[in-house]
């Protein structure tokens, strides 16, 4: 995936499912003290972040160590991971009509004896225009095999957005942009995701010593 941090993690969702994913605004809206007379003024804060919650992540025997391993990584905000909405029955690219996440082995086919494989993103999709800090608004070179429309997530470099309108070339998305970003710069659309931090403590409840489940919190990194 462009740009992401090779020394931070991913989610392992291949290894460790997920039953449910829950993404929201946090901070998205500024109220202002009580007046004197009428209503507390309301305003957009340029804030606003992400949080999304994995709800009935799964410990199984084969998956326990794992999960265990990578909560043991990640809390305290010890380290950042990367985790996303997995909006693969309603993404671009099951719209497009391919089997998403896209992946890729090596020449013969194989994958590795541990089971992993890569994980190759769709990369057609850029920016048409350099796009500042802060903007809301921005230029895509749509992809042609896996064209985003209105209320698609997308990927850039970490970071992770919505497109709120999309009217021919220009997106109105949210959040603002994290960063500023040049002409050509990579949309990940396949498998977008954020650069996050666990928020608060995981607990993992095991029915008789074998199985259980467990909701984990996560709110994006600071930019």
């Amino acid at each position: 995936m462009a740009n992401r941090d090779p020394l931070v993690m991913r989610w392992p969702q291949n290894i460790i499912p997920v039953r449910h994913v829950t993404l929201s605004r946090e901070r998205a809206i500024v109220t202002g003290p009580p007046p004197i007379a009428g209503a507390a003024q309301r305003v957009t804060s340029p804030g606003a972040t992400w949080r999304l919650t994995y709800e009935g992540v799964l410990a199984r025997e084969a998956s326990l160590a794992t999960l265990r391993a990578v909560l043991a990584r990640i809390e305290g905000r010890a380290q950042p991971i990367y985790v996303g909405p997995y909006d693969y029955a309603f993404g671009p690219v099951k719209r497009a009509g391919a089997v998403s996440p896209i992946f890729y082995t090596f020449a013969g086919g194989h994958i590795f004896s541990t089971g992993y494989r890569f994980v190759s993103s769709i990369s057609d999709c850029t920016l048409a225009a350099d796009a500042s800090r802060g903007a809301t608004e921005i230029s895509l070179s749509n992809s042609p095999s896996a064209p985003l429309q209105a209320g698609d997530y997308f990927e850039l470099a970490g970071r992770l957005h919505i497109i709120e309108e999309l009217v021919g070339a220009d997106a109105r998305i949210w959040p603002r942009l994290r960063a500023s970003y040049t002409t050509g710069q990579k949309i990940e659309i396949a498998d977008p995701r954020m650069r996050a931090y666990l928020d608060g403590e995981a607990t993992i409840q095991m029915q008789y010593g074998r199985w259980g489940e467990t909701t984990l919190q996560f709110v994006e990194a600071p930019w």
